[in-house]
């Protein structure tokens, strides 16, 4: 606990509060007792002082602070902890406070000043513990440290109480089980499932500010977190009614050498355990087989399945899921090209690719190439039957990618007013077959049909020659 009690932030904080309770408490207190580790903290404090109060106590030791959450009593801090003018280090201090719920899930708050109290309002045992910075003692009435031992989620108190003052708190708990590799308890996991629907109280963006966290912290461990995964997206599960084309995923076996019959959903989290901690190319790997229930053809004979189309299909699904889980248009603009062609990198990769094939998918995708060739690197990896020598090809794309971009001004230099020089040509208004036309020609560039910058004239002479065939 030294280790703990004496780190700057630790000591500034017991400065400012010398002559306050204050307490350290939530992740902090959870992280340090499970790993004797200080590090990557979130520093959270509580303290009987109302706001107000804490505010001029920072302010007069020389730190700043500003409400987050106003009505909840939190103040976020900058604290200084050393000699240099720009650094600080970042806390939150909330106020000891007790929530009464009436018909809605925005509760009535009340300052308190007594810590018990605010201890019992907390979600898990293991978050609620704290430790008096006065003394360094150890408070926990709900036995979280016996609970860390036995690697055991269990809310504190009646957990359909908990889920019931937040429903996020289940999503929370499925997060807390993949991250530490714990079990839930069984009452408490009941409770998840009965309050379930208690989901749809809170906003879609809450929904996805939680599945982020949970997708850049997961790691494919089976049996543990992928069997987690699993169940928060069972049937009747919170998963399944935010996320139902993610359980489709799990009754979607596939059959085959390449696939080994394992299902959608198992191989999809292997793929985002193989993708970088970015929540935008982790939510690509979720969803890119998210097409493959509703296109899914079983060969009987051969006994193979097969997903015709499931690129397209997905791509819709995600534009559905974006509006519904409000992504940003960016957000959604790349998960929907990366889930779109997360195929065509590996038709490449089959023989022996070229660097105009590439240069076609680049036009396709960018600015997504990077990112579209490492989820396709991740989708064959995760296959028992994957071809080293397609993973090979596509370490090869990415190491062609800065020679292609040195060639980019010879890509597609189209004559200037394209559009207008083929509407006049063949008596067409403005709409898609005016931007079809332009993209034959850039495909007619890129398979050296015609040279690297056409001229108008050119380009119509190919048009034409293309339109009488």
């Amino acid at each position: 606990m030294e280790s703990l009690l004496s780190h700057p932030v630790v000591q500034q904080i017991r400065e400012v509060f010398a002559d306050y309770p204050i307490y350290l408490v939530g992740g902090a207190v959870r992280d340090h007792l499970r790993t004797g580790e200080v590090t990557n903290v979130d520093w959270d404090f509580a303290t009987p002082c109302v706001p107000d109060k804490v505010d001029d106590l920072l302010f007069e030791k020389g730190h700043y602070s500003f409400p987050i959450g106003e009505k909840y009593g939190t103040l976020s801090v900058l604290l200084k902890t050393s000699d240099d003018p720009i650094k600080y280090e970042n806390a939150e201090i909330t106020t000891f406070r007790t929530e009464t719920y009436q018909l809605t899930r925005h509760p009535d708050v009340q300052f308190i000043s007594d810590l018990e109290t605010d201890l019992s309002r907390r979600d898990f045992t293991i978050n609620a513990m704290a430790i008096d910075l006065k003394t360094g003692q150890l408070i926990d009435l709900y036995d979280g440290k016996k609970d860390l031992a036995a690697r055991t989620i269990k809310a504190v108190g009646e957990p359909r109480d908990r889920f019931k003052e937040d429903p996020l708190r289940m999503l929370r708990m499925y997060r807390f089980a993949m991250q530490l590799q714990f079990n839930i308890e069984a009452k408490t996991a009941i409770a998840a499932v009965e309050k379930a629907r208690s989901i749809f109280s809170v906003s879609p963006e809450r929904w996805k500010m939680e599945m982020d966290k949970i997708l850049v912290s997961f790691e494919y461990v089976p049996f543990r977190t992928a069997r987690i995964f699993q169940d928060m997206f069972a049937k009747g599960a919170v998963g399944s009614l935010i996320l139902p084309e993610v359980t489709m995923l799990a009754d979607t076996k596939q059959k085959g050498w390449y696939h080994q019959g394992v299902d959608v959903l198992s191989h999809s989290l292997k793929v985002v355990s193989l993708l970088p901690k970015k929540r935008t190319i982790r939510w690509a790997g979720l969803l890119h087989d998210i097409g493959k229930p509703a296109t899914h053809l079983y060969d009987v004979n051969n006994n193979l399945s097969h997903f015709y189309g499931h690129e397209e299909v997905g791509k819709l699904m995600v534009a559905g899921i974006a509006r519904r889980l409000r992504f940003s248009n960016a957000m959604s603009e790349m998960i929907q090209t990366l889930v779109r062609y997360h195929m065509n990198p590996s038709h490449i990769a089959h023989g022996d690719w070229t660097k105009n094939a590439l240069r076609k998918l680049i036009r396709r995708v960018e600015p997504y190439e990077k990112e579209l060739l490492m989820l396709t690197k991740a989708d064959m990896e995760s296959h028992e039957g994957c071809r080293m020598e397609d993973v090979v090809a596509i370490d090869e794309m990415v190491e062609a990618l800065p020679e292609i971009y040195a060639e980019e001004e010879k890509l597609f230099v189209l004559p200037n007013g394209l559009g207008n020089i083929i509407m006049k040509e063949f008596g067409l208004k403005p709409g898609p077959r005016v931007g079809e036309l332009i993209d034959k020609i850039e495909e007619a560039i890129l398979d050296e049909e015609l040279p690297t910058k056409p001229t108008a004239e050119e380009a119509m002479k190919w048009l034409r020659e293309e339109d009488n065939e």
